[in-house]
């Protein structure tokens, strides 16, 4: 076991500094401090006198004494006097006492302790558990790491052997270090917060309001995710695993962590000057990330700490990239794109006359173009590139200017042909407002496709088309002739599929027809002669007469049979082929028509179905009618009427105010009953 003492004597001869013992040896080390011959010393154990004769002038002083001699080794001992060569005799009790100063705790040096330990742990110094002073010397002692205190004249620590020249020349400025290591975990922890802050900021604002600068639909596949929520967080780990590492100066940690922090903020820059527009979603979170690199360098200038060349590297291809970024913005940012999974789909805005639609836009392949409804385009020629497969457009007089339409070499997916583009299956899909003759195969045509050709005068509906939607044809005002081809396929016509027709004065619409939207000829004013399968949302909508949508003026544009006046006044002639019924006011008050045919296949005509057809003069029942229901030609123009054998009962006003003056039935009149009300002009025509 070894003690070691601290309490000095100012002035006396010697220094009791350490004993250490054994099972049967004590064994006393004094320190000469006057460097004379000492004779004896004398000690106390508990006011019991211990006299050691060392009879030397060394600096150390070695004196051993049998255990049985002492009267307690578990005390420390008193150093009480001591006497010298020539006689004289010194006692500590004439002698001021001070205690040398303990070493220095490790723990003092803060987190710089983890810098200190591993430079002496490098120069193999003692391990970690036994690092917990800081080697110091004090005048003629020296303090190990271990806390034991030596003579200057010994080389080496007497506990734990560590060698005094190697502990008490290490010079690290701990405080410069200090300075440096706190600017940089605060440089790391307030970039892990706002680059924390601004992640979840920029997921919001995508989140809430949209893209920061242009519409990306692949920020959310692998790459996007990988450069929108991986880089990202890779940073933000970093950063903080950088706190941790500077706190411990865990040298490849660090190293570690500011090679992925740095490389990170890299690749995202890169990433950036290479497809700016197709990596914009990262926008607020690179700028941030940039202006902190450029920060951490001028505030190192700033404070006097250091600059490695590392620094002046990373911070010169930064501002690089910086400048690249900042001059792409400058240069896309007047572009409105939006970015789809095979490139960019481009919203033109140009007063170019010849307009050629660029292939690419920073690099990526411009595929998509889209013209918008409101932009005064100049545009007479227009040149798709071989990259386009989609071009959106409201209608044909967006480009109301368009003479010429084109394709660039090895586009796959269009061809031109008279001067309208095709889809390479044959498909249209795109008509310039000049083209007056048109047919249109496409199995489904789209809403609004054929918006606005306003010199379209012939138009040719394909066998192939099934479905027409709403609008397809909307303000063709020049269409004179449309025209189905046989074996038509057409199962559906959308709402105000032929709106504002107004040059069209007949129209025949195929037998394969199951629907109709509202108003499908609508605005066609100057319509004569309509043919239908049948009349209304569709072929016998419902059983019930009075709740039925089956009144002419839904093909006009209107639900309700009072809102008559929509159907034209130059429908003369209407022709109904494919029914089984005429529902209740089907043709109320449509007051111009001259000619009503209907099926053979007529069972049924429902409640007021002709009132106030004033201009319907004559009518033939058809063979199969059973009954003509009230108020059925109520108001109406008719004088004369066939009526077939099949029509056994009228009922109540179906012949009301009428100039009905020619009936002709065709049956046995014993096997008819008229009700007398309203219809006694039938009943005086049918008696002899």
């Amino acid at each position: 076991m070894v003690t070691t003492f601290n309490q000095l004597y100012i002035n006396f001869p010697v220094f009791l500094y350490q004993i250490s013992n054994d099972e049967h040896i004590t064994e006393y080390h004094f320190y000469n401090v006057s460097k004379t011959f000492i004779h004896t010393i004398t000690l106390s154990y508990q006011k019991k006198r211990v006299e050691l004769n060392v009879n030397t002038k060394e600096e150390v002083i070695t004196a051993k004494k049998q255990n049985s001699d002492i009267p307690n080794i578990n005390f420390k001992p008193e150093l009480i006097s001591c006497v010298s060569r020539d006689g004289r005799e010194y006692f500590t009790k004439d002698f001021h006492q001070t205690i040398l100063s303990p070493p220095q705790s490790i723990f003092s040096l803060r987190s710089e302790r983890f810098l200190y330990v591993r430079s002496l742990k490098k120069k193999k110094q003692g391990d970690l558990a036994a690092i917990k002073y800081i080697a110091e010397q004090k005048g003629d002692f020296w303090y190990c790491t271990c806390g034991h205190l030596n003579l200057m004249n010994q080389n080496h620590c007497l506990v734990c052997q560590n060698d005094r020249d190697v502990l008490l020349n290490e010079h690290t400025d701990y405080d410069f270090e200090a300075k440096q290591t706190r600017f940089e975990i605060g440089f790391y922890k307030y970039a892990a917060i706002f680059l924390f802050l601004i992640f979840v900021f920029q997921l919001m604002y995508q989140g809430f309001l949209g893209d920061f600068l242009f519409n990306n639909q692949v920020k959310n596949e692998a790459f996007g995710i990988f450069n929108r929520m991986v880089v990202p967080g890779l940073m933000m780990i970093s950063a903080a695993m950088m706190i941790l590492a500077k706190q411990r100066y865990m040298k490849t940690l660090i190293i570690a962590m500011e090679l992925l922090y740095f490389a990170s903020a890299l690749y995202l820059n890169l990433v950036s000057s290479i497809i700016f527009i197709g990596s914009t979603y990262n926008l607020p979170l690179l700028i941030v990330v940039d202006i902190l690199i450029i920060y951490y360098v001028i505030a190192k200038y700033l404070k006097n700490i250091d600059l490695k060349i590392t620094d002046y590297i990373r911070t010169g291809l930064v501002v690089a990239f910086t400048f690249v970024i900042a001059f792409s913005w400058a240069k896309f940012s007047q572009y409105e794109l939006t970015i789809v999974p095979n490139g960019v789909e481009l919203t033109v805005e140009t007063d170019d006359v010849n307009y050629i639609v660029p292939e690419t836009v920073n690099n990526m392949a411009v595929v998509s173009v889209r013209f918008l409804p409101f932009y005064e385009y100049q545009i007479e020629r227009l040149t798709l590139n071989k990259n386009i497969q989609n071009m959106y457009i409201y209608s044909s007089a967006v480009l109301d200017q368009l003479e010429t339409i084109a394709i660039a070499e090895g586009n796959e997916n269009y061809y031109v042909e008279d001067n309208i583009l095709y889809h390479t299956d044959g498909r249209v899909a795109f008509v310039p407002i000049s083209i007056q003759s048109l047919t249109v195969d496409n199995l489904i045509i789209e809403s609004g496709e054929f918006r606005d050709l306003y010199n379209l005068k012939s138009l040719v509906i394909g066998s192939n088309v099934i479905e027409i939607k709403a609008e397809a044809f909307a303000n063709a005002y020049r269409l004179e002739s449309v025209i189905f081809e046989e074996n038509s396929s057409l199962e559906t016509i959308g709402r105000n599929a032929f709106y504002n027709a107004q040059s069209l004065t007949s129209i025949s619409l195929p037998i394969s027809l199951e629907s109709m939207g509202l108003g499908v000829l609508e605005g066609a004013n100057s319509l004569t002669y309509l043919k239908t399968p049948f009349i209304g949302e569709e072929r016998e909508v419902t059983d019930d007469l009075s709740s039925s949508t089956d009144v002419l003026v839904y093909l006009f544009g209107s639900r309700t049979y009072l809102h008559n006046t929509l159907i034209p006044e130059s429908l003369e002639t209407i022709e109904i082929f494919d029914i089984t019924r005429i529902h209740n006011v089907t043709f109320y008050r449509a007051s111009h028509l001259v000619t009503i045919l209907l099926p053979a296949t007529l069972s049924d005509i429902g409640i007021r179905s002709f009132y106030g057809t004033s201009s319907l003069s004559s009518f033939t029942v058809p063979d199969g009618v059973l009954t003509i229901d009230e108020s059925a030609f109520e108001m109406s123009g008719i004088t004369s009427i066939v009526i077939p054998a099949s029509v056994t009962t009228i009922e109540a006003n179906a012949f009301l105010n009428t100039n009905l003056s020619s009936v002709i039935y065709l049956g046995d009149t014993n096997d008819l009953t008229i009700d007398p009300t309203g219809n006694q002009v039938l009943i005086n025509l049918l008696t002899p």
